[in-house]
């Protein structure tokens, strides 16, 4: 449907605007490149922040310098935190309603992320969210461009 905007699609990013996770993913960043890049809090989160919107593997690189063996530990330690942790998250508040009420008025609604597809298809649907696309990281498709 074309709307009289012709906007036909409205595509929103997952985490901090679907999901309540900015907090729990900064906290655990921040843990995470202090003690494998070897960053003081602040640096950590700052450099966290500025970079926010890429795969954490990117940012990782990114904040540490290119150290691989630091890059490989931070980003295999905050995948698997992260994992765990996204089961406890929730959804943002009217996220729902408001995913609802734009497929009603006959919008197309997505949902792109850096975190991995599987997992934000996993989230959506505990969340009882159903938008028409979901887009999370696979293998040579990911958030911008690909999305």
């Amino acid at each position: 449907m074309l709307t009289k905007t012709g906007v036909r699609v409205i595509c929103f990013d997952f985490d901090g605007t679907i999901a309540a996770t900015m907090a729990f993913l900064t906290d655990l960043a921040v843990d995470v490149l202090t003690k494998h890049c070897r960053l003081e809090p602040e640096t950590a989160r700052a450099a966290y922040i500025r970079t926010t919107g890429l795969p954490f593997t990117e940012q990782a690189e990114v904040i540490c310098s290119g150290n691989g063996a630091a890059v490989q530990a931070a980003v295999a330690e905050f995948e698997d935190r992260k994992r765990s942790g996204y089961f406890r998250m929730v959804p943002e508040i009217h996220a729902q309603e408001t995913l609802e009420t734009l497929k009603e008025r006959g919008y197309t609604v997505a949902i792109s992320s850096s975190t991995d597809d599987h997992l934000i298809r996993q989230c959506l649907r505990r969340f009882g969210l159903s938008p028409d696309l979901a887009m999370g990281l696979r293998p040579n498709f990911k958030k911008g461009r690909d999305h």
